[in-house]
């Protein structure tokens, strides 16, 4: 996949340790995570629709979007489970999504579809041609935002 910002009709963000940073999910459910957040911009300023994929559960991934003040993102943006990109693109009727990711099942969910950019966040994936180390620097660099 060549990286083209001019084809990207939507932004997809990995949840996990690309907004925001998460501990490993437990069985406690009396345990609230702490959640850092990772980027600090809002959703929607950013140029280009949005959603957010997780592999948590909705209520965890609800609780680290209030972290970041993403609390108002739409509930259809937030995508959950295996298919989540699909998911995602179908929600903002995009085509060719920009996927900003930290995950090899992110990579890969990226990698399914026919058309899609995908962008390393961090050193957690070996072999990514296109890396940044915040979903800040790539936003800046890709997309041309000042943040």
């Amino acid at each position: 996949m060549l990286l083209s910002p001019s084809r990207a009709d939507c932004i997809v963000f990995e949840l996990e340790n690309v907004l925001a940073e998460m501990p490993p999910r437990t069985d406690d459910t009396e345990a609230q995570p702490a959640v850092k957040a990772l980027y600090s911009g809002r959703w929607d300023k950013l140029p280009l629709p949005v959603a957010v994929l997780s592999s948590h559960d909705r209520e965890t991934a609800n609780a680290a979007l209030k972290t970041l003040g993403w609390d108002d993102l739409p509930a259809s943006r937030l995508c959950l489970g295996e298919n989540a990109l699909e998911s995602a693109c179908r929600s903002l009727s995009c085509h060719w999504p920009l996927v900003l990711g930290a995950s090899p099942a992110a990579q890969e969910m990226a990698s399914r579809l026919e058309h899609a950019d995908f962008v390393a966040i961090g050193h957690g994936l070996s072999g990514c041609i296109i890396r940044f180390s915040s979903a800040a620097d790539a936003l800046r660099a890709i997309l041309g935002l000042v943040s």
